[in-house]
């Protein structure tokens, strides 16, 4: 699970907790959020 405030504010975070290729179809990412508007953010960095 991936915490989406630290993910939104943080590029070493997102290196680190989040990886992908082309191929990785379908995609599913599990944030765990304080805020509806943490969660939206960190969906819409990793949305297509």
């Amino acid at each position: 699970m991936i915490m989406a405030d630290s993910f939104v504010q943080s590029a070493k975070a997102r290196d680190n907790e989040f990886t992908t290729n082309p191929t990785d179809e379908p995609l599913i990412v599990q944030f765990a959020a304080k805020t509806p508007e943490d969660f939206a953010d960190a969906a819409e960095m990793v949305a297509p």
